[in-house]
């Protein structure tokens, strides 16, 4: 009975954690096309991999109680944001890296430690092309 208890109470906080964890309720995938961000809600922002003008990381200092650090992929007139920790993160850093010759992994690993608002420039398309 208390192993049922014990499993019912860990289930329960795990729950409650992964709700209030806005990252684990938005999904970022990527393709051949380019990359797409669904939110909890259902609403859907892509971009294709040709409008990408520049990868960006944003900080701010609301966390740990909001999600203080976002990837930010601008181009079109259009701006498509995620939070890091969000579903299929790991995998678009991935891909960012081997898409966009001369991705500054340097500033990722600076933003990481940031606790301030600051954005760090990844990666933006040189006029020439």
């Amino acid at each position: 009975m208390l192993d049922r208890i014990k499993a019912w109470w860990q289930a329960s906080q795990k729950a409650r954690r992964e709700r209030l964890m806005v990252e684990r309720r938005i999904d970022v995938a990527t393709d051949d096309l380019g990359i797409r961000v669904q939110d909890g809600r259902g609403n859907v922002v892509a971009m294709t991999w040709s409008d990408v003008e520049s990868i960006a990381i944003e900080t701010n200092d609301r966390g740990p109680f909001e999600p203080d650090l976002w990837w930010v992929v601008e181009g079109d007139g259009r701006r498509l944001a995620y939070p890091n920790g969000a579903n299929g993160d790991a995998e678009a850093l991935r891909v960012f890296g081997d898409r966009f010759p001369g991705f500054d992994h340097g500033a990722v690993i600076a933003s990481m430690g940031s606790v301030d608002n600051a954005r760090f420039v990844c990666w933006t398309r040189s006029i020439s092309g």
